[in-house]
């Protein structure tokens, strides 16, 4: 979380749900690449979420806004990542690449403020 374009995210997600009403009602959603075991990227992006809530609530969002914290590991990619042979002709930075698109939080409004 310590990245300046992850730190310019959160602070934009922050200032939205401290000016939202009281109303708003959001999920947090880890997700994971596919690379490692299919558990550590379950817990992985469990803990993303995990933190991303803790974050928000320690920033003075009420914690009632928040409904929940989930991991969804790899099982819901931004984008197919590589097979082994596709891997095999790519270099480790476009791999990389690929990969960072699939680590991420999502925010899901379970709940939006009525206009």
């Amino acid at each position: 979380m310590d990245a300046p374009e992850t730190q310019e995210n959160l602070q934009e997600l922050l200032d939205y749900m401290l000016s939202s009403c009281d109303e708003l009602r959001v999920m947090i959603e880890g997700h994971a690449s596919s690379e490692g075991p299919a558990d550590r990227n379950e817990k992985l992006s469990k803990l993303r979420a995990t933190r991303v809530k803790e974050y928000l609530i320690a920033k003075g969002v009420p914690a009632e806004k928040i409904r929940g914290a989930v991991g969804y590991g790899s099982r819901m990619p931004r984008v197919d990542e590589p097979s082994a042979r596709e891997m095999k002709r790519m270099t480790p930075e476009q791999i990389e690449s690929v990969r960072r698109q699939n680590r991420r939080i999502e925010v899901a409004v379970l709940k939006d403020c009525d206009v």
